[in-house]
């Protein structure tokens, strides 16, 4: 559940009293809505800013531990087509597969 840019993120004591926050609850079965409410009410929400600054003083913490450099990959569901994933790269009609060109956009 996202907040709205332009609504201001209530306190925790009020999340669960907003109106996506009902309608985020309200999409669980009425066994599941108390399990969901004490679940939403155990998040804590945080900035854009707060969330940027706060991974990125992680990721420096680690990368001083390390003697060289480090890499950071983002991890995504590939596109596919009748359960085979997309080539990542043109391939050659040559025997040997091997990729050529550039990848796809990040």
């Amino acid at each position: 559940m996202t907040a709205n840019a332009n609504e201001k993120v209530p306190a925790k004591a009020t999340i669960l009293e907003s109106e996506a926050a009902k309608a985020w609850v309200r999409q669980f079965g009425i066994r599941d809505q108390a399990l969901a409410s004490e679940m939403l009410g155990s998040f804590v929400f945080v900035s854009r800013d707060e969330f940027a600054t706060g991974l990125r003083d992680q990721v420096m913490l680690h990368a001083d531990s390390v003697d060289g450099h480090i890499a950071l990959y983002a991890e995504r569901e590939m596109r596919h087509r009748l359960r085979v994933p997309h080539r990542l790269f043109k391939e050659t009609r040559a025997k040997v597969k091997r990729a050529y060109g550039v990848g796809p956009a990040p």
